[in-house]
């Protein structure tokens, strides 16, 4: 981790690397795995810039690698039930995470000495619309109406995502 703590242009960057396995006998045909919280490159950025005593810009990068999940490499019959077939413990990744968010502060008064403080923040979450998975679900596979395909037993990945480009304003205030 690199921080710089002094001056109009603040901030850090900081990169860590790891690698999580889980080893649980009768899991995964007692082969090792990783698990699910396995994200072995993690890179954060922020800085802040103070303008003037009224206004401060800031911005932050995420960065993670794929994270693993466990998909079915098939399915099969049971009474009536289609039931997934699971060959390998989280033995597929789902894309990598990353994004930028960026604020404006504006405190109206300045920073002087008072009882009381304001501020308002202006700030975007996911500049550029980045859409990061979240999880990832199995379901029937189905046509653009939602009508399933076939006889019903073909399967498809479908993944959800977390908050595309989000802008908010906020006032703070303390006594």
């Amino acid at each position: 981790m690199a921080e710089k703590k002094r001056g109009q242009l603040t901030g850090f960057l900081s990169y860590t690397w790891s690698k999580v396995i889980r080893d649980i006998p009768g899991v995964n045909q007692d082969r090792v795995f990783v698990a699910n919280y396995d994200r072995r490159n993690v890179i954060n950025l922020a800085v802040l810039y103070e303008l003037n005593r009224q206004w401060t810009f800031g911005t932050t990068f995420n960065y993670s690698s794929p994270r693993p999940i466990t998909l079915p490499s098939g399915s099969y019959q049971f009474d009536t039930y289609n039931v997934d077939y699971i060959t390998e413990r989280n033995g597929y990744k789902l894309p990598a995470y990353h994004r930028l968010d960026i604020s404006a502060t504006l405190d109206p008064k300045g920073k002087k000495e008072r009882k009381w403080k304001s501020q308002w923040v202006f700030s975007v979450y996911n500049v550029y619309s980045r859409k990061n998975p979240f999880t990832i679900y199995t379901r029937t596979k189905q046509d653009k109406d939602g009508n399933i395909i076939g006889d019903g037993t073909e399967k498809e990945a479908r993944l959800i995502y977390l908050f595309p480009i989000l802008p908010s304003v906020t006032y703070n205030f303390k006594f």
